[in-house]
């Protein structure tokens, strides 16, 4: 259900917005070096409207940017009980805040910021090619995994998943 409505949610925000800067702006007259969101409100007559438009995309950031930390630091935090990352970092505060997973993350963060300050003009293109590497380094090996695994079922060696799959209602996954 809810990935049913990432579709409608996609279409209204992303092609919505953009389907109403180019009613207010053609296509023509937008400028490479300027935000067609900026371009559209300031023709609407709104002053400061590239101000506005930096609060909202620096809210934005620092709203992703504190997500990503804490997801960081708590895969960190659980990866470090399973065995799958240092244990120094399973260590919980008297409050149970995982510190040491979260220094870890805020270190790496800070690397970025360090990057950024030192190139600034490659830093974007260096850290996300290097996410862009990790994701299909991580979704490579899962399907390498998931053929493997496949492989060893039909081949006997395992035996098949036969419980319902909640996904599929009822049927197996």
């Amino acid at each position: 259900m809810a990935v049913n409505r990432v579709i409608w949610r996609i279409l209204l925000f992303y092609v919505g917005a953009i389907a109403v800067v180019l009613m207010l702006i053609p296509w023509n007259e937008l400028q490479a070096n300027e935000s067609p969101f900026v371009v559209a409100w300031e023709a609407l007559g709104i002053d400061g409207a590239a101000a506005i438009l930096t609060g909202v995309v620096i809210c934005s950031a620092l709203s992703s940017c504190n997500t990503g930390v804490f997801t960081s630091s708590r895969m960190l935090w659980a990866m470090s009980g399973s065995g799958e990352a240092p244990g120094a970092l399973r260590q919980v505060s008297r409050a149970r805040v995982h510190r040491r997973a979260l220094a870890v993350c805020g270190v790496v963060l800070l690397l970025g910021v360090a990057i950024n300050v030192v190139i600034p003009e490659d830093a974007f293109a260096y850290i996300t090619s290097i996410a862009t590497v990790a994701v299909l380094w991580v979704w490579g090996m899962i399907a390498v995994i998931h053929l493997r695994f496949r492989a060893r079922v039909r081949a006997g060696e395992l035996p098949p998943r036969t419980s319902a799959c909640p996904v599929h209602r009822g049927r197996t996954c």
